[in-house]
C-alpha cells in the first residue's frame, strides 16, 4: 500500500492512501496540537499522553484522542498506522460540534505525536 498527495506534491491537505483492496480512499490531513503542548498547558486534563512505546502498539480499530486547541477534543478509529512515517489513518469515531472542518466518519490522517489518549481495542472484547 502506497500513501500519495493527489497530485505528486508535498503538504498537500488530502492524502490517497490505497487500501487493502486497492481502493483510493481520500484522508484530510489535519495538525490538531502537539500532544506534549497539551500536557504542559493543561497537565490535569492531559496527565496520561502515551510514550513511543504505546503508540507503536496501534493497531486497526483502536481509539484515539486528538485535541484541537480551543476547539475540543475528537476521538479517530485507526485504520492503519504508517511506521515509517509515523501517520495514522484514522475516521472521525463522533458527531464534531465546533470543528466544523470535520464530520463523524471523515477520514483523517494525523501523526503519533498529534494523539493524547489511546483506547486500545480488545478482538476478544465483543461487547461493543
Amino acid at each position: 500500500m502506497e500513501v500519495q498527495d493527489n497530485q505528486g506534491k508535498e503538504n498537500l491537505a488530502i492524502q490517497t492512501l490505497n487500501t487493502r483492496q486497492g481502493k483510493p480512499t481520500k484522508y484530510k490531513t489535519i495538525e490538531p496540537t502537539l500532544a506534549e503542548d497539551l500536557s504542559k498547558h493543561n497537565p490535569y486534563l492531559y496527565s496520561a499522553i502515551p510514550d513511543h512505546s504505546e503508540l507503536d502498539l496501534l493497531g486497526e480499530d483502536d481509539l484515539i484522542k486528538i485535541a484541537l486547541i480551543n476547539r475540543e477534543d475528537i476521538w479517530l478509529f485507526v485504520e492503519r498506522v504508517e511506521e515509517d512515517t509515523d501517520i495514522i489513518y484514522a475516521k472521525v469515531a463522533q458527531r464534531v460540534k465546533r470543528a466544523h472542518e470535520l464530520q463523524e466518519g471523515q477520514r483523517v490522517a494525523v501523526k503519533k505525536e498529534h494523539v493524547c489518549e489511546i483506547k486500545y481495542h480488545d478482538a476478544h472484547d465483543d461487547s461493543d
